[in-house]
């Protein structure tokens, strides 16, 4: 700032728009499978990285199922690119969800979108002892309104999947990494 002068001093706040990112997701402590290569006789690297980090931290066996907190190294803030004059009550469902609404005008701020559809279980670091600091790269793009909706909706199925049981992380990782 330019003459530690306050932009905003002389600027009136009421067409910011403002948001909450939540950097940290709680999930359980990675396991290592414990198996080896028939071939080989080797344990997967993978494994040996679990090993290793649990050794550093002295994780016992009653600590392994802990729920642990885990850093996102990458945020993705997409804006969403729309130009669609919609009717008065007509906003299709998936973009009304998303949309903020200026409270005396009624006029929609840009759409805004936290992407984490492409955030894997390996972009996550666990927050422990041994960290001396926590990366974070944000990536700011602009999306299409197709392209947009087809991550959200997807998004949305594989959520509902996961609260029935038919889908887990893994699964939903191992999709995404063949797609990238």
């Amino acid at each position: 700032v330019r003459n530690h002068a306050d932009p905003m001093v002389h600027q009136s706040t009421e067409n910011v728009h403002a948001g909450v990112i939540n950097l940290v997701k709680h999930a359980a402590r990675p396991k290592a499978k414990k198996t080896q290569n028939l071939i080989s006789g080797e344990m997967s690297a993978r494994d040996k990285e679990i090993l290793a980090a649990h050794a550093a931290l002295n994780v016992t066996e009653a600590q392994e199922d802990e729920i642990i907190p885990l850093w996102k190294t990458e945020i993705y803030l997409d804006a969403v690119e729309e130009a669609t004059a919609f009717p008065s009550h007509q906003i299709p469902l998936p973009i009304y969800l998303h949309m903020k609404f200026h409270p005396t005008t009624g006029r929609y701020y840009p759409m805004m979108y936290l992407n984490e559809f492409w955030l894997t279980s390996n972009t996550k670091i666990p927050v422990n002892a041994t960290l001396e600091e926590l990366p974070l790269v944000l990536h700011f793009r602009v999306e299409g309104r197709m392209k947009w909706l087809m991550i959200v909706q997807w998004d949305m199925s594989m959520a509902q999947q996961r609260e029935m049981g038919t889908a887990k992380d893994t699964d939903q990782d191992m999709l995404k990494n063949i797609l990238l």
